[in-house]
């Protein structure tokens, strides 16, 4: 059995887990984005597959719900006045300033609800963002926030008024946001602004635990582990 001393230890860690999580979360952007590439250096790590959800197979990967909107196929009507598909510019196989000819997601715009929507996915991950194309707003704060499996933030991304009010396609204000946690413990990212009616997102990125690498170091640590084992269930016969 555990002596007192080390189960004080063991429980002072697992109250600090919460802390350590949302200490260890780091925040990118908002920063252009114009066409896959234009994700910002840092926010994916080399042990993990970075995966890019654009949309263009008009499909929503398995992995994500989302639960607000649907998907827009190039040059669709989204419900703003005069407005088409608003897609991450080089969707279309060009780089022009104009997002018509690709894919992306939109909420709608009927009412209020439509200024929010929240991307949740089916494992906690290490790194989770989105590109923001386009928002019926007028000097509205974009907001993004990460927070974990049991609904705590671990974030928040206050973007300021990035919508450039014109509903046509155009992608000079497209910007990337996201974040980046150290322990995996990313569940879902919530994109809201706090005036006007309807989001349109495109390019949703993620790096899954699953799809991650060990580094050797950690990989050590866990094989001495395994090799300690033996000897913990000697002592404790």
């Amino acid at each position: 059995m555990l002596s007192h001393s080390m189960r004080l230890l063991v429980g002072a860690l697992i109250a600090a887990m919460p802390l350590a999580a949302n200490a260890a979360t780091i925040s990118f952007g908002p920063t252009p984005y114009l066409q896959h590439g234009d994700t910002p250096d840092g926010f994916a790590c080399d042990q993990c597959v970075l995966t890019i959800e654009d949309f263009e197979d008009n499909s929503l990967d398995p992995f994500l719900t989302i639960d607000n909107g649907d998907i827009l196929e190039p040059n669709s009507m989204s419900g703003l006045m005069n407005s088409v598909t608003d897609s991450v510019d080089g969707d279309d196989g060009s780089v022009d300033g104009n997002g018509n000819g690709g894919h992306s997601w939109f909420t709608g715009s009927d009412s209020s609800a439509d200024r929010e929507l929240t991307i949740t996915f089916s494992e906690t991950v290490k790194a989770a963002g989105l590109v923001f194309t386009d928002g019926d707003s007028s000097s509205a704060n974009i907001r993004l926030e990460a927070f974990d499996e049991g609904g705590e933030s671990l974030g928040v991304i206050d973007a300021g008024d990035l919508a450039d009010h014109v509903f046509t396609g155009e992608t000079e204000e497209d910007r990337f946001l996201g974040f980046q946690n150290s322990y995996g413990a990313i569940k879902s990212i919530t994109l809201s602004m706090d005036a006007g009616i309807g989001i349109e997102v495109d390019h949703i990125h993620w790096q899954a635990l699953s799809s991650c690498v060990p580094e050797p170091a950690s990989l050590g640590m866990v094989l001495f582990g395994m090799l300690g084992l033996p000897a913990l269930r000697r002592r404790r016969r």
